[in-house]
């Protein structure tokens, strides 16, 4: 059985997402790193990834090439500091994810949003609305699951080709588009408001 697992990365914490080879949601965990100095927390990252890998695989009776993770590539914020710390982390689960022999992939938020939402600014509530129609039996907790759980099936098609048959084909009644408020005539562009 393959699995594909999406991470969320965060400062102290990481939220993965395990998707099933019919794309439902089979586990969710939170991974949390207390450490307060960045490169000591970004070791102790890899290590706690990687033990919940090998755990996870020895637990399912698969092997590494069983398992695919999708991680989502830091923002670059106005805070340095937090890109860095952010950095580390995605770092730190790519490491893991290469000393246990599991493939890593990692994409920009905006690559993953437009592949799944159809926009690639997609806001909070829109992920938020559009996971919960997608995987309707299942309680998230927190926003975080639900973009990893996203950047997970954004992953899951690109390995197998096809987008589930459970997955909503349209977005259009959960996204709202921007309204056309006017044309100009002379340079044939939209106006959005």
């Amino acid at each position: 059985m393959n699995f594909t697992i999406g991470v969320d990365v965060g400062k102290f914490s990481l939220f993965c997402s395990v998707l099933d080879e019919k794309s439902n949601i089979y586990l969710q965990q939170e991974i949390n790193i207390n450490e307060k100095k960045d490169i000591e927390r970004g070791y102790q990252m890899m290590l706690a990834v990687e033990d919940w890998l090998i755990d996870f695989i020895n637990t399912q009776e698969i092997t590494a090439e069983e398992v695919t993770l999708a991680i989502e590539e830091p923002l670059y914020l106005n805070n340095i500091k937090v890109s860095f710390a952010l950095d580390r982390s995605v770092i730190a689960c790519e490491m893991a994810a290469l000393n246990v022999g599991v493939n890593c992939f990692s994409y920009a938020n905006t690559t993953w949003k437009k592949a799944i939402l159809g926009r690639g600014n997609a806001s909070k509530e829109d992920i938020s609305k559009w996971a919960e129609v997608k995987w309707k039996k299942h309680s998230f907790g927190v926003q975080d699951f639900k973009d990893a759980a996203c950047l997970a099936l954004h992953q899951h098609i690109l390995l197998y080709g096809a987008i589930p048959q459970s997955t909503p084909k349209s977005i259009a009644p959960i996204i709202k588009k921007p309204k056309v408020v006017a044309i100009k005539k002379k340079k044939g562009k939209k106006v959005v408001k």
